[in-house]
């Protein structure tokens, strides 16, 4: 059995008063049990040597080692042992004293029964808290692959225990980081699994553990009675949960076989492990473990065939109708949450390939989407999620090569036509684009406007003919870029160049 009793030592140098305030300590609560009686503090020593109690009660004035040296040693070699201190009014300083020295509470003599059952109602819920505290760190420590150094001793000797292993929401993809809403806490505390298992008397004591994913826990149960029908406990745990409302998937992984202390770590690390093979899609789900079915699995062909065909479609309304249907299909079959997760993957990875969208812009919005993949509720949200997701990704390319096509339209547009007068208004009405889209979008690309890009041609023809025919004039070469007035040309020329046309020439030769 697992230790529920209250363990007491009683130190007491008058044995009539001694055996009287055992009796009431025995009255006050069955859970409480004297272990051993001293009339001094070196037998009071000894028997702590022996087997070390939750709590001693001891007088202050005994014969040799009086009540204030033997709490000093207690405090120093059992820190754990409570300590009430019993005084009488004479001595009552005394009891100042031994409370500067940790002791938890005193009581005057003579001693009632309501008072001592008072205190010790209080020093046992306070015990109780304590040890169920260390229990759990205990079992979340060992849960996690670590040994407790020290173990609540006689704490778990037999091998009543049932494991449960709790899972909020889908489970996170294996290809995302994993997002955690706000209200995680609240919709963990919307259950109330301690409710349930106390109403259950063959659980005698039950304990939740956190683990690190933030949407799973373990339910550590000591149960008394070894009859106990797991699966009908899984099934009710099952509906409780239904009950209370929570709207996400979730999925409970019920341990039918029960096992002892050292065996929970093994048991937890091969319930994570089995735990992905029994989860689909959207579904609020319980599981026998390990002789539970399994989810199904899609033939290895069919699958490799759905991933190739999404390698074959071109147009995008067909893609996402396709990418749809098939991840409906997979919920419907039931499969494990495995082959969406790959599927959502293999879908925006044929993205770059089919519809030349940027392989860093895939990556990216593949882990937006799949990192909201564990809370999503139902499969229509997935694909109103993804068709959103997709549909903008090749939105943004279709403008992006838009945007592109236009640019070379304009820039060849205007090397064609540099020496003819181009407005940002001609070009507007030619390629119905606002006249400053057109000046923002040909300036991203060139590092030019449209009309700087002109005058840098203008230029470079003015340079050209400059240097290949030596005797041409001024006014020729202006008329020849499309300038009509040659001082004007002269000034764009030196405010370009740095230089009037004739210094240029001037300094060329």
């Amino acid at each position: 059995m697992r230790k529920t009793e209250i363990t007491v030592i009683i130190a007491e140098d008058e044995p009539i008063i001694l055996n009287n305030i055992a009796k009431k300590v025995e009255n006050t609560d069955p859970r409480i049990q004297v272990i051993g009686k001293a009339q001094n503090g070196r037998e009071t020593l000894a028997l702590l040597n022996g087997q070390v109690p939750d709590l001693l009660i001891t007088d202050i004035e005994m014969p040799g080692m009086n009540g204030l040296e033997l709490i000093r040693e207690v405090r120093r070699l059992y820190p754990q042992v409570h300590i009430l201190i019993l005084s009488g009014y004479s001595n009552f300083e005394y009891a100042r004293t031994a409370i500067k020295y940790g002791v938890d509470d005193y009581l005057l003599k003579p001693i009632s029964q309501s008072d001592l059952s008072a205190i010790l109602t209080k020093m046992t819920e306070t015990i109780l808290s304590e040890r169920r505290q260390l229990e759990r760190n205990i079992l979340s420590k060992t849960l996690h692959g670590d040994s407790p150094e020290i173990l609540s001793p006689s704490s778990f000797p037999d091998e009543n225990f049932l494991m449960v292993l709790v899972h909020l929401g889908n489970l996170p993809s294996r290809y995302a980081a994993l997002i955690h809403p706000a209200n995680l806490r609240d919709l963990w505390e919307q259950i109330d699994f301690n409710t349930f298992f106390s109403a259950h008397a063959e659980v005698d004591h039950t304990w939740i553990i956190d683990e690190a994913n933030l949407y799973q826990k373990f339910i550590i149960l000591h149960i008394t009675d070894r009859e106990i029908r797991p699966a009908l406990m899984a099934m009710q745990l099952n509906n409780f949960v239904l009950e209370s409302g929570i709207t996400l998937p979730y999925h409970i992984l019920f341990h039918t076989v029960t096992i002892g202390y050292p065996q929970i770590w093994e048991t937890a690390r091969d319930m994570r492990t089995a735990l992905p093979q029994y989860v689909s899609m959207y579904a609020q789900n319980y599981s026998l473990y390990p002789e539970g079915p399994k989810c199904p699995l899609p033939d290895h062909q069919q699958k490799r065939d759905h991933i190739n065909f999404l390698y074959q479609l071109q147009n995008d309304t067909s893609y996402l109708q396709y990418v749809t249907t098939t991840l409906d299909s997979y919920a419907e079959a039931g499969y494990p949450q495995s082959i969406t997760d790959d599927f959502i993957r293999e879908a925006y990875h044929a993205l770059p390939v089919v519809f030349k969208v940027d392989d860093k812009s895939a990556l990216a919005a593949m882990s937006d989407t799949l990192s909201h993949l564990n809370t999503c509720e139902t499969r229509e949200q997935m694909n109103q999620q993804l068709r959103i997701s997709i549909e903008n990704m090749l939105q943004t390319q279709s403008t992006a090569s838009g945007s592109e096509h236009l640019y070379h339209q304009l820039k060849h547009y205007i090397e064609v036509n540099y020496n003819q007068k181009i407005s940002l208004d001609d070009l507007s009405d030619r390629y119905g684009y606002t006249p400053s889209y057109i000046n923002r979008l040909f300036k991203k690309e060139c590092g030019l406007s449209p009309l700087q890009y002109q005058t840098s041609l203008r230029i470079a023809k003015a340079k050209e003919l400059l240097s290949t025919q030596a005797d041409i004039d001024i006014k020729t070469i202006a008329s020849t870029i499309g300038y009509d007035d040659s001082r004007y040309f002269s000034r764009v020329f030196k405010n370009e160049v740095g230089t009037t046309p004739s210094e240029w020439v001037r300094d060329r030769n």
